[in-house]
C-alpha cells in the first residue's frame, strides 16, 4: 500500500512541476501561435493521466524508495 502511496505521490509531484513550466512558459510565449500553447499541455495531460513513469538515469525529483546502507 506504501508503494501505491509512493507512486501517486510521485505523479502528483512531477505533474505540479510540468504545471508550473507550462504556466511560465505561456507567459514567456504570449505572441506564439494558439497550436503551440495547447502543445505545450499534451505531455502534462500525459503525466497526469498515465500512473507509471519511465525510469530514467537523471531526473531532478528524488527517489523516495532509496535507502542508503547503514
Amino acid at each position: 500500500m506504501e508503494s501505491l502511496f509512493t507512486s501517486f505521490l510521485n505523479a502528483g509531484i512531477s505533474g505540479t512541476v510540468m504545471i508550473g513550466t507550462v504556466v511560465i512558459l505561456r507567459l514567456l510565449l504570449k505572441r506564439a501561435p494558439r497550436s503551440l500553447v495547447c502543445l505545450l499541455w499534451i505531455p502534462v495531460l500525459v503525466r497526469l493521466v498515465l500512473p507509471f513513469s519511465i525510469p530514467a538515469s537523471f531526473s531532478l525529483q528524488p527517489d523516495l524508495h532509496y535507502r542508503p546502507e547503514p
